[in-house]
């Protein structure tokens, strides 16, 4: 069996691979527990000036993992809990999460496909982001299962294009990321990962410690906003999400079900929902967002239906 997090050592840095592409990259906790632990070992190596991530598969990630026996959020589908163990079940992976947000180090990602709900937190504590433009970002759990428990967008796009997206669960094509501040740059698959691979073996010409000493000011700038606190609230509101009447009606149905239930209930209700930065989003009289021409991608890439992939659920 192939490792689920490969570790690629490279002349002054290394290159983590997300590899799990059966289940569209979905974050487990074994996942998430192999990620902080080569972060470390990365950390502790003082040839090592910086980390690029990538992913094997159609899709980078489809968000966390919680329908399986390795399950990011176990507790997650579970109506008996109360509010503690809720907030617990949400904080557990977003610990592990933000080991890329302590690493003194910078960490360059490169996105392709779909990235989604949980996936994208990751993008998002991560310190630069390049991605294809024809990937797709969004948070469509926020439909039906709870809200995002480490909220960045504010800080990178602004309150309106926060709010945009993150109210409906729709989702952006990376191009449009890239135009509101979302992510640094969006290009063709073949140039976005020149472009990642070109910048992280730039990054590796200079000493860590003046890396690391660079990140510590830039994270320290977004802490003195409040950061941490922000993170730790929104756990506390994710875990109270949970407890809704959808997410609750969602929870108690049959796992065998889980998945189909949200797919049809997510296309049938809120359509392909690929938002439009430039031009008028397409939307019909039931508040459906139809497939349209004016946005960046063409109608046959924004008719894939973005919200739940072939894989497990996002959370």
């Amino acid at each position: 069996m192939s490792e689920i997090l490969q570790v690629i050592k490279e002349p002054g840095w290394r290159h983590f691979v997300l590899n799990r592409p059966e289940k569209r990259n979905a974050l487990s906790m074994p996942l998430l527990e192999a990620l902080r632990d080569a972060l470390a070992e990365a950390d502790a190596d003082d040839d090592v000036s910086a980390v690029l991530i990538t992913a094997n598969g159609p899709d980078f990630c489809s968000g966390m993992d919680v329908g399986s026996d390795d399950a990011a959020e176990p507790n997650a589908r579970n109506t008996d809990l109360d509010m503690s163990k809720h907030v617990e079940a949400v904080e557990a992976p977003r610990r592990l999460l933000r080991s890329l947000w302590t690493f003194r180090k910078p960490v360059v990602v490169l996105v392709h496909g779909h990235c989604l709900a949980a996936g994208t937190e990751l993008v998002a504590l991560c310190d630069i982001a390049i991605v294809t433009d024809d990937a797709q970002l969004g948070f469509p759990p926020i439909r039906d299962m709870g809200t995002t428990a480490a909220p960045m967008w504010t800080y990178y796009a602004g309150p309106q294009w926060s709010r945009r997206l993150l109210y409906t669960g729709d989702s952006i094509s990376g191009a449009d990321a890239a135009r509101i501040g979302l992510v640094l740059k969006a290009l063709p698959a073949d140039q976005a990962r020149a472009e990642a691979l070109g910048l992280v073996r730039r990054l590796s010409k200079i000493d860590w410690q003046l890396l690391a000493s660079q990140k510590r000011i830039e994270n320290t700038t977004l802490e003195l906003m409040g950061l941490h606190m922000l993170h730790k609230m929104a756990a506390m509101t994710d875990g109270s999400a949970m407890t809704s009447p959808t997410a609750r009606q969602l929870a108690n149905t049959p796992r065998e079900e889980y998945i189909a239930v949200l797919k049809r209930r997510r296309t049938e209700l809120f359509g392909p929902g690929i938002v439009n930065v430039t031009g008028p989003d397409p939307f019909d009289d039931d508040g459906r967002l139809l497939d349209g021409t004016s946005g960046s991608l063409p109608p046959t890439d924004r008719g894939r239906n973005a919200h739940v992939t072939d894989g497990e659920p996002q959370a």
